[in-house]
């Protein structure tokens, strides 16, 4: 793979990303509904901003009081206790200032655990289908950073940016109560900010969300390198792999330095734009007050010149924070995109749940594809018995695989019909379904913990004994015994710290412990030494009796000790019966059964 390819390639179907767009109020608005699961909290700290925003202008006005009454008057103690109320106000502004910080800190935590446990309860609901269109990076990126900035939005900048607003609204008003001639002064200055902020958020708004994207594609990378390392090390792709990286780190580079160039020249505009404002102001005023035009005297202006600081910083910090808005605007809107991404189907509630199964699966006129106009399955026509065990052979890519997950319900068919115990299975509820099922598959997955704990994961409220009495009956006890902790060995991440075929005998006991109605063994021995697999030919036959169950095998051995054979080919069922019928058929069965065998020989 080229280097612009693995820079330029897409962060995920269903991640998709729309058009650029500027900073908006549906944004503000969603992330504003998300809290109110925590309105009160919401509420108390409007209320702080709010009185914040009065506090500091008022420290203006109280300072014009000061020095156009007791110091114009020569009023020491007037002076004194008009210190004392300034001091008093400012310890009020930070008490008020503390306490915000203090609850927009937590209803941000807040809001950002709801966002985590929506999102892991979305990936949930998603099929298979959309994990295998996806990179785990992307999701990461969603999941971890994304939700990061939205964090900083709702505590940082969002409460922090209505005290900016509600700061210049109030020193407004009381700007235009102190002079409104020489509040006109201000409007001078609104055209040139205004047209700053028009030229530069539709830059900075397109460099945050690029910045966006490449971490997300960063993100994909180093996940894929973590999962993919002993590949790479084994082909000795080290190199190719560290520069297809370094060009992505260039790219987010380059991505976070033209943000910086762009808020370099935007906030010393800005600011510029405050200081030639107050320059203009010393002018005016000076003269308003020399002169006594604008109906204002020296005292009128200094009172007004506190003012105009109060109205310009807010401008000055909203600048300042505006970067960071977009970066949590596009990291809100690439957590909304998730969230807002339907399913493939959805699991309703109205749904038919069947309390057991007898295990009868049928399948007329099946067909599906994962890519329209690629058939992976053609006209699939079958009935398998209750308690009956079926071998899915066949070469690679002969939509084996695929079959067992449209009988799993992680895929539903394209067209024709399936069915579980004569319910069509788009109308079974996909979890309750699969309580009945027990599955392994030919990549045993673990999870975090002990080898117990990962043979009592699919069976709750099952008790220690009960899986002791599993593991006996697959006549492996002593394998697993064997290993440093015993059954309580700690299995790493992925079970990791076990052998292929460790890993395959905890997946044996956890599908045994289940006791399923139907079983799905997709390759299941495949990871398993002949010595191993020989132990447990008679554990299988206990664990497949008297329950329905489809064994898709490589090792044609198997297919010699089932009931039938069903025989794929390009995606389609071209034979079944049993090992012996088929064998005299002399068609494509024979043929696979021919090849295994030379192969054993050779």
């Amino acid at each position: 793979m080229s280097l612009a390819k693995a820079a330029g390639m897409h962060d995920g179907i269903g991640l998709g990303e729309k058009g650029d767009r500027r900073l908006d109020l549906k944004m503000i608005w969603r992330i504003y509904r998300y809290m109110d699961p925590f309105a009160k909290l919401r509420n108390w700290c409007l209320a702080l901003s709010g009185l914040r925003a009065i506090l500091r202008p008022l420290q203006g006005v109280l300072m014009g009081f000061i020095i156009n009454g007791p110091i114009t008057n020569g009023d020491f103690p007037g002076i004194v206790w008009g210190a004392i109320a300034f001091l008093g106000l400012s310890f009020l502004a930070e008490v008020t200032f503390h306490f915000r910080m203090r609850a927009s800190q937590e209803l941000g935590e807040r809001v950002t655990q709801g966002m985590r446990n929506g999102l892991f309860e979305k990936l949930q609901e998603f099929s298979l289908g959309y994990y295998t269109k996806t990179k785990v990076g992307s999701v990461l990126s969603r999941y971890i950073s994304d939700i990061e900035h939205t964090r900083r939005g709702v505590h940082t900048i969002f409460f922090f940016g209505l005290m900016l607003v509600g700061q210049m609204l109030v020193s407004s008003v009381f700007m235009i109560i102190n002079n409104p001639a020489l509040f006109c002064a201000v409007l001078i200055v609104a055209p040139g900010i205004y047209g700053i902020n028009i030229y530069f958020r539709s830059r900075l708004s397109h460099w945050s969300r690029e910045t966006q994207r490449s971490q997300s594609r960063l993100t994909s990378k180093i996940a894929e390198a973590v999962n993919g390392m002993k590949i790479i090390q084994s082909f000795a792709r080290e190199g190719r792999t560290a520069d297809e990286y370094e060009l992505l780190t260039m790219q987010h580079a380059d991505n976070n330095q033209n943000l910086a160039r762009n808020t370099a020249v935007y906030l010393p505009l800005l600011e510029f734009n405050t200081q030639a404002f107050l320059a203009l102001l010393l002018a005016i005023g000076s003269y308003g007050a020399l002169t006594g035009s604008f109906q204002s005297d020296v005292s009128d202006f200094i009172a007004f010149f506190f003012l105009a600081n109060y109205f310009f910083m807010p401008i000055q910090n909203i600048g300042r924070i505006y970067t960071q808005a977009m970066a949590s605007a596009a990291g809100a809107e690439r957590v909304f995109q998730l969230l807002d991404t339907k399913p493939d189907w959805q699991e309703s509630d109205d749904l038919v749940r069947l309390p057991s199964l007898s295990g009868v699966i049928e399948a007329d006129g099946l067909d599906f594809h994962y890519i329209d106009g690629k058939s992976v399955l053609k006209n699939i026509g079958f009935r398998i018995e209750p308690g009956e065990t079926v071998a899915l052979v066949g070469h690679t890519g002969s939509g084996k695989t695929t079959l067992a997950n449209l009988i799993s319900k992680h895929y539903l068919p394209c067209s024709g019909t399936l069915k579980i115990d004569g319910v069509s299975i788009d109308q079974l509820h996909g979890p309750s379904l699969r309580r009945h099922y027990g599955i392994v598959t030919q990549h045993a997955f673990l999870f975090e913990g002990s080898v117990m704990d990962n043979i009592l994961l699919g069976t709750p409220g099952s008790t220690v004994s009960q899986a002791q009495e599993a593991i006996d009956s697959l006549d492996c006890r002593d394998l697993l015994e064997a290993l440093p902790e015993g059954l309580e060995t700690l299995v790493g991440e992925n079970g990791k710290s076990l052998s292929n075929g460790q890993r395959q005998l905890v997946c044996f006991a956890r599908a045994m412990l289940r006791d399923p109605r139907i079983l799905i063994l997709d390759e299941a021995t495949s990871s398993v030494d002949a010595m191993t697999e020989a132990r447990l030919q008679t554990a299988l036959s206990l664990l497949v009796a008297n329950r329905t169950s489809l064994i898709i095998a490589h090792r044609l051995s198997v297919a010699r000790q089932v009931d039938r054979i069903f025989v794929m080919d390009k995606g389609q069922l071209v034979e079944s019966g049993s090992h012996e019928v088929l064998i005299r058929r002399n068609q494509v069965y024979s043929r696979l059964y021919r090849e295994f065998s030379e192969g054993i020989v050779s």
